[in-house]
């Protein structure tokens, strides 16, 4: 839990930043790639972006320079030879051709505007007029095809704006792996059967089915382009994927119009975010076709889903706070004005609302039956400028770790993001605040709304950068971390946009701000971290073997036995460390048993029973630690996380408001990361 020593010690700080500066983005052309190509990488200005690598890794926490290891860049300039000899005015570019049957052909091609011997030499590179090129891995006499060499000159020749880019011939590339690709679903007959699709009943047919579907639609994308841009002034991450022409993603990627009605409207909160119209039912077709059964069989009725979102054109504005564990959240949404709305919300969104809640909690259930459930509780109405108000509690659990691990931390972390949802129609605009009183403003700004022109880009988000920051660590604070206050930065800003079958996406942050962020991790101390408030299913199963074995053999040595409480206490702590709840509370009663006054047992027994959901039985044997020793912040500081896991933040805080009274930092840097203590 939140006092164990982390197994893996990464900080979540550093995942937000790998979270926010690898959101995929765009360039503002469309990727070009030869027939004769399959996969082209191109890296453009190479000493001006190993210089301002450089520059950003002086700053960084645990850099080459300490550990007296070259730095990446250094490495990369050393293998070149050096890079001042390379003509910065034409791409590095890498060629990939792909082959069914052998290995694929890849080769490089290094302009130069003065040659160099020695780097010719170590790449057995073959000599053009003012280029190098190479087999890749170098090999002496290495067979490069003259359609490969001329592809290569062809593309370093155009000049490329991107610091980094990598160019797939997506639909080329599918259509050479299509047979490998049915035999390996032909396979799923065969393979031994998973646990999770039994459980939602889906069979290897079906799967089958919705993997053919996948790559079919996958098959539509012609080429798909990704990389970075780096300057001084800015670092900017981008994707671009041009469709088939004629298929379904061309129709999706092909802009629906200019016109749009709310561009006066413009929130100031954490996140904002904006949206034209768009192909809302193109998309859901698409998604639908793909993973419709699958939806089905977890219990999710998509076709309700598209049927509420077959009322709007995709045009919406709004955004986010998140304030200590509340979401405080507003949007405006364009309706389509084929009919009128003014019981849209009664019969047709508030129905919608609860039977998806239901459907997703019941999904929960299934799954996952320690979680804690979504819920949308009915508020009282109100009547808003002649408008009716409908009113909405809403809570849904925190998320803390994407991917694979999603629902066994859910069951572990019982959070919730909680938000009031005031709702009205006016004409065709669908508006959701907070209050009645940010309704009636946003009610009054809907008023001067009219269509007109606009070539701002399809969607558009902003996030600040140091709010978020602080929202995260104040839902899933990193025990034992000083992360201090983030410094004042701007803002990451995504942009999407489409045209002629075409999808760009950008996002970008400030190098003064990543510059800042870089130097804020590096103050921070990792050396004490210990696990947030939950642990994932791989990491509670592993223990009882040979962790327990060392310690047996530590403890026997030291003449320590199994009629000594200490020794029971020791295999808990371990167990308890790794995630092993379920066994550390068995020999935690051992050793209470053996010892009815080991204090420490009793604490430590409350937090394995906190980390297994059993809050009433956690914050009991807690507090009988307390009696016994009252003055102790730590045990102040475990009962009050208990409180906070359990919902209760009231009494969560007041706990750690006394650990930090009494010398506890965990409960000190938690606190003033939620500006509940001033420093």
């Amino acid at each position: 839990m939140f006092l164990k020593p982390s197994k893996m010690p990464l900080s979540p700080i550093i995942f937000i930043i790998a979270l926010l500066i690898v959101t995929n983005c765009s360039v503002q052309a469309k990727a070009i790639i030869p027939d004769s190509l399959d996969i082209i990488v191109k890296i453009s200005r190479i000493d001006e972006t190993l210089n301002l690598i450089e520059e950003l890794m002086k700053a960084a926490p645990h850099t080459n320079t300490q550990t007296n290891t070259p730095s990446p860049a250094h490495m990369l300039r050393g293998m070149l030879q050096g890079t001042d000899w390379i003509d910065h005015n034409r791409p590095i570019v890498l060629g990939v051709v792909l082959k069914n049957t052998t290995k694929p052909e890849i080769a490089a091609l290094i302009p130069f505007k003065d040659p160099n011997n020695n780097f010719q030499a170590a790449f057995n590179a073959s000599s053009g007029s003012d280029y190098y090129i190479t087999s890749v891995p170098p090999i002496a006499n290495g067979n490069i095809s003259e359609s490969l060499k001329n592809a290569l000159v062809n593309v370093s020749g155009s000049k490329s704006d991107d610091s980094f880019s990598i160019t797939m011939n997506v639909s080329k590339i599918m259509s050479i792996y299509y047979d490998k690709l049915k035999e390996s679903m032909v396979q799923l007959e065969i393979m031994p059967a998973n646990k999770e699709l039994n459980q939602l009943k889906i069979s290897p047919d079906e799967v089958r089915e919705m993997l053919q579907k996948s790559i079919d639609t996958l098959s539509e994308i012609k080429t798909v382009s990704t990389g970075f841009n780096l300057n001084k002034s800015i670092f900017q991450v981008f994707f671009e994927a041009d469709a088939i022409q004629g298929s379904r993603i061309e129709k999706l990627f092909t802009s629906t119009g200019d016109t749009v009605m709310l561009d006066d409207y413009s929130p100031q909160y954490q996140i904002n975010f904006r949206s034209h119209s768009y192909d809302i039912m193109g998309m859901l077709d698409i998604i639908n076709n793909c993973f419709g059964e699958f939806y089905k069989k977890i219990g999710i009725d998509f076709s309700s889903i598209a049927s509420v979102c077959a009322n709007f054109t995709g045009e919406m504005a709004g955004g986010v706070n998140f304030e200590n564990g509340r979401m405080v959240f507003e949007s405006i949404s364009v309706l389509k004005k084929e009919r009128n709305y003014a019981d849209f919300i009664e019969k047709t969104y508030l129905p919608w609302l609860e039977k998806y809640s239901t459907d997703i909690n019941k999904m929960l259930s299934k799954q996952v039956p320690s979680a804690k459930q979504q819920n949308f509780a009915r508020t009282q109405d109100s009547i808003v400028k002649g408008h009716k108000v409908y009113g909405m509690k809403v809570g849904v659990p925190f998320f803390p770790v994407p991917g694979s691990d999603a629902m066994n931390c859910i069951a572990k972390n019982k959070q919730m993001f909680e938000y009031d949802m005031r709702m009205t129609v006016l004409d065709n605009l669908f508006i959701t605040a907070p209050n009645d009183k940010r309704i009636d403003e946003l009610i009054k700004i809907s008023g001067n709304f009219k269509e007109k022109k606009s070539a701002t880009p399809l969607m558009t988000m902003d996030i600040d950068i140091a709010g978020y920051i602080k929202m995260i660590m104040g839902m899933v604070p990193a025990q034992g971390l000083n992360i201090g206050k983030p410094p004042e930065m701007g803002k990451i800003i995504l942009k999407t946009d489409t045209r002629n079958g075409t999808i760009y996406t950008t996002s970008s942050i400030m190098m003064d701000d990543l510059k800042k962020m870089i130097a804020w991790v590096k103050d921070i101390d990792f050396s004490n971290i210990r696990s947030a408030s939950f642990q994932t299913k791989s990491s509670y199963m592993e223990t009882d073997t040979v962790q327990l074995d060392q310690a047996d053999n530590h403890d026997k040595a030291s003449g320590m036995n199994e009629n000594d409480a200490q020794y029971w206490w020791k295999k808990g702590a371990i167990c308890s460390t790794y995630g092993n709840d379920r066994a550390a509370i068995r020999y935690y009663k051992k050793a209470i048993e053996i010892d009815p006054n080991k204090i420490d047992a009793y604490f430590q027994l409350g937090i394995s029973y906190g980390e297994t959901g059993d809050y009433q039985k956690a914050i009991s044997l807690i507090s009988k630690s307390l009696e016994i020793d009252p003055q102790n912040g730590l045990y102040f500081y475990g009962r009050g996380r208990v409180y906070l896991l359990s919902g209760d933040e009231e009494k969560g805080i007041d706990d750690l408001k006394l650990a930090a009274a009494l010398g506890s930092q965990d409960a000190y840097h938690y606190l003033q990361s939620r500006e509940l203590i001033q420093n």
